[in-house]
């Protein structure tokens, strides 16, 4: 009989009159790990572009083969209720890994036990929680241990302490990047005046042209990434660059939301950890046509204690550098500090509330205006102002406490 976890669950419920414990669904998940079979397991994790890297390789492994994919929620208790609903019979399942405090990815891989695992990069997301950046790739690198002898390492070749990682591999090791020393290198890097991230990707004596649904050449990693598992795992370069036309961007990263008659909005509303805040205010440029650009910036989150307040103003400088104006949203905003020529002229603007903010755009909009929202999506829900063009949106409290970004929140919308 398959491994299924409403039986296990119902028995269970017969046999003792309650509901499995965490320690009994831990060894329901073990088992069912074990009866997995010929099933390819792939762990991804990275300080950034895990969801990108995993819907990416899941998009283009499943065009023939049965692949499951589980994102978004990738703390441990998530991974495992992923690990339970698995079917029987597929070749390929994809986790994405947190990896948000010390002893995260052993525990993870304790169940997924991959065969084949994806560094992205390190950076200093959930710094709070580690003792320096030192410390955060010291647990990415957990992921490489864990992979078996005979898998597959790949690591970032740009980011040096993603490479770093090899010493710590049982496996053979293959990079990506845009170094020449890459296994897989891009080359040709632009984006398209449609959005659209084009390069060239080469391995030994292949090359393929690709043209992906991503706005903004930073997604060169977890693209890359994706393309080197699928290639390894006997894809050709040809058919991943063909499959990968039909990728469309995860909502809430860098996703474009254009609308005839309004502003085009791109959403980078997931979170917003100052280190790579530059990364996502630069997709504003590839509009350099828009009669505005304008930068709506939330929280900067995932910082240390000591950047709570100092992060605004250089964060105001940048988006200053990109966009004709900018405007600043929550509490925190006044520490960014503008001159008051900025003030006047009115390219810098602050809102304290999400309802302000949707009726400061409505009111001063230009169609055609290109308005990046980047935001920490747990704390401020800028993509409401987005949602809200298109789709008619019921929530405007600007207290949400709900977890979930607004794009897959089923409170969102009106005669939801």
């Amino acid at each position: 009989m398959a491994l299924d976890y409403k039986w296990f669950k119902l028995k269970t419920l017969l046999k003792s009159g309650k509901r499995p414990s965490s320690e009994e669904m831990e060894k329901f998940v073990l088992l069912k790990r074990s009866k997995m079979g010929p099933t390819k397991f792939v762990g991804i994790t990275g300080s950034g572009g895990k969801t990108t890297t995993a819907r990416f390789i899941h998009h283009l492994l499943s065009e023939k083969d049965k692949c499951a994919l589980s994102v978004f929620d990738n703390a441990f208790l998530s991974i495992i209720g992923g690990m339970r609903k698995l079917e029987k019979n597929i070749k390929y399942a994809v986790f994405e890994i947190s990896g948000d405090k010390q002893g995260a990815i052993d525990a993870a891989c304790r169940y997924i036990q991959p065969q084949l695992g994806i560094v992205t990069v390190v950076a200093s997301d959930h710094i709070t929680n580690f003792h320096g950046i030192g410390e955060i790739a010291r647990e990415k690198g957990c992921l490489v241990s864990n992979i078996p002898p005979d898998g597959r390492v790949f690591l970032n070749a740009d980011d040096p302490r993603v490479l770093d990682m090899r010493s710590r591999s049982r496996a053979k090791v293959v990079t990506y990047g845009r170094s020449e020393e890459s296994d897989y290198r891009a080359t040709d890097l632009i984006i398209s005046s449609a959005g659209r991230l084009q390069f060239k990707c080469h391995h030994g004596e292949e090359s393929a042209q690709f043209d992906v649904g991503l706005l903004g050449i930073h997604f060169i990693t977890p693209v890359l990434g994706a393309i080197s598992c699928a290639h390894q795992l006997g894809i050709s370069l040809s058919s991943l660059a063909q499959r990968g036309k039909t990728f469309t961007q995860t909502e809430g990263r860098c996703s474009l939301h254009p609308n005839p008659n309004a502003p085009i909005f791109i959403c980078d509303t997931t979170k917003a950890p100052f280190e790579t805040l530059n990364l996502a205010l630069q997709t504003i440029s590839n509009f350099p046509q828009a009669p505005r650009r304008t930068i709506v910036l939330g929280t900067v989150s995932d910082k240390s204690k000591k950047g709570i307040f100092t992060h605004y103003k250089p964060a105001y400088k940048l988006a200053r550098e990109l966009a004709d104006r900018v405007i600043f949203f929550g509490d925190k905003a006044s520490h960014a500090r503008p001159g008051d020529e900025d003030l006047i002229a009115g390219r810098a603007q602050f809102v304290s509330n999400i309802v302000e903010l949707r009726d400061l755009i409505r009111q001063t909009m230009i169609p055609g205006e290109v308005i990046l929202l980047k935001g920490s999506a747990h704390i401020d829900h800028l993509e409401r102002v987005a949602i809200d063009y298109d789709k008619k949106v019921a929530c405007w409290n600007n207290n949400c406490r709900m977890k979930t970004e607004c794009f897959r929140c089923d409170q969102i919308l009106l005669n939801s």
